[in-house]
């Protein structure tokens, strides 16, 4: 990487980056194509997903008005996203949507569920279904539906926690070992 200095810190920084300079964060593999996420840093810009051609997951369209890409609404900030089943689910910090189809002819979006993701580090694709860390607990998606798996269990004691929780400079890390999720 470039040296850090006050000349030179847009090439190293990728928050002095556009969503145009590069074609993501975020990868996750669905529907046969590489899917790539970026997030949206202020009210000129919306965070979208681009997807790969068919025939090669490293060519990929950057420019703005690009076909293969998907434009999701509002200005919450991009958390990442993951393949399950059933699509791709694209995280967002006040919701999930989820991405269906096979092919750019017949893709849909829908919001999955009213609710985002506390951090990127938290989204664990697993057999299928995904985990994930949101502001009212830890959230698996199984392919069909979305369940709280701490409410019941922890309640007000994963809630409260969160009082202090800064998206920006705390993080909330999530893997699988040994067939658990930690």
């Amino acid at each position: 990487f470039p040296s850090h200095d006050s000349t030179n810190t847009s090439m190293a920084v990728v928050e002095n980056r556009t969503k145009y300079d590069f074609s993501g964060l975020y990868t996750a593999v669905y529907s046969g194509l590489q899917w790539y996420g970026n997030f949206a840093k202020d009210d000129t810009e919306n965070s979208r997903v681009v997807f790969s051609a068919p025939h090669n997951n490293e060519a990929v369209d950057l420019s703005k008005d690009s076909a293969d890409s998907i434009v999701f609404p509002g200005k919450s900030q991009f958390r990442g996203i993951a393949a399950s089943s059933s699509g791709l689910l694209v995280f967002l910090e006040d919701r999930v949507y989820i991405l269906r189809g096979n092919d750019r002819s017949n893709f849909s979006v829908e919001q999955l569920v009213p609710e985002g993701c506390l951090s990127p580090s938290s989204i664990v694709e697993y057999g299928g279904g995904v985990f994930w860390a949101g502001k009212s607990g830890i959230m698996y998606y199984d392919g069909a539906s979305v369940r709280n798996l701490t409410s019941n269990n922890l309640g007000v004691y994963y809630t409260d926690s969160l009082d202090l929780f800064n998206p920006v400079t705390d993080r909330v890390y999530g893997f699988i070992h040994k067939n658990n999720l930690l």
